[in-house]
């Protein structure tokens, strides 16, 4: 898909939550607590006394009664209507001008599916050993990146058949690298992949994904090495 330098491209942020009621976490979430000029798909993975709805044209909900990290990115994938989308959880916070970061690698890349940037820790470091430059995406570069770090253009991952595996991700039978999987997929339907080296987003210094020693943690991994090797493993 081509795309014009000098034309935004329609962009869409895809945020998965639980349980909200109301639209005010969004105001957390970017500069400013504006959130007006921005196209916003939620998943809010919810019960029937704590229904979502959205006043606003540029805010879509979709009140969702099934639970798991994976189910919730993957109805979002579903219902994305933006030419390139950014995946958020409720607990991130966006640096100012992100959008166009984003916008202007996919014009500097028109050729890419998958775009994959920066985070910056609250005490203002990087959340990770980034690369200097942009460079594509392997099986050998991807596993620690994070699922707010993705962007991507649906039509060519719905094109892929490509969703996130269910059976990993926080909810789910194996609470850990769900990301790296879609990203694994991603490789393997030979789209076009990069990382790019532009921070978008800010987080606090550990995620859940870092919680190495934790056996969820080892047991998703753990299954994560079958799954990819197809090899068995001891405790499965």
């Amino acid at each position: 898909m081509d795309i014009n330098p000098h034309k935004e491209i329609p962009f869409e942020v895809l945020v998965s939550t639980m349980y909200r009621d109301d639209l005010s976490f969004l105001e957390k979430m970017f500069p400013g607590g504006d959130f007006s000029g921005f196209n916003i798909l939620i998943i809010n993975q919810t019960d029937k006394n704590r229904i979502l709805h959205s006043p606003f044209a540029n805010v879509r909900v979709v009140n969702a009664f099934i639970f798991g990290l994976s189910k919730s990115r993957n109805l979002a994938l579903r219902h994305a209507k933006g030419e390139v989308c950014l995946i958020a959880d409720d607990d991130v916070r966006f640096v100012p001008g992100f959008q166009h970061r984003i916008t202007d690698a996919y014009n500097i890349y028109p050729q890419a599916s998958v775009i994959c940037f920066k985070t910056i820790t609250t005490q203002g470091a990087p959340y990770s050993n980034y690369a200097g430059g942009t460079r594509a995406l392997r099986p050998g570069n991807i596993k620690k990146i994070l699922s707010v770090e993705v962007s991507f253009k649906p039509r060519d991952i719905r094109d892929k058949n490509i969703i996130f595996n269910e059976w990993f991700g926080l909810g789910a039978e194996f609470e850990d690298s769900e990301t790296f999987f879609f990203l694994s997929d991603v490789i393997k339907s030979r789209l076009n992949a990069f990382f790019y080296p532009a921070f978008i987003v800010m987080h606090e210094a550990f995620s859940s994904s870092d919680d190495t020693g934790a056996d969820r943690v080892i047991r998703a991994r753990m299954a994560g090495f079958y799954r990819r090797y197809n090899k068995w493993a001891y405790f499965l």
